[in-house]
């Protein structure tokens, strides 16, 4: 019982991490894309 409860916490801190992960990775994409967006539509010179 014991051993399915610690597999079923360590299942749950992964699929954490894997979204952490892939959230960052999203939004370290994102982030170039929307500056370039700002500059298009606000040129700041």
């Amino acid at each position: 019982m014991a051993k399915r409860n610690f597999f079923s916490s360590v299942t749950g801190l992964v699929i954490l991490i894997i979204t952490a992960k892939v959230i960052k990775s999203m939004t370290q994409a994102t982030l170039p894309q929307i500056t370039f967006l700002a500059e298009v539509n606000f040129p700041t010179g």
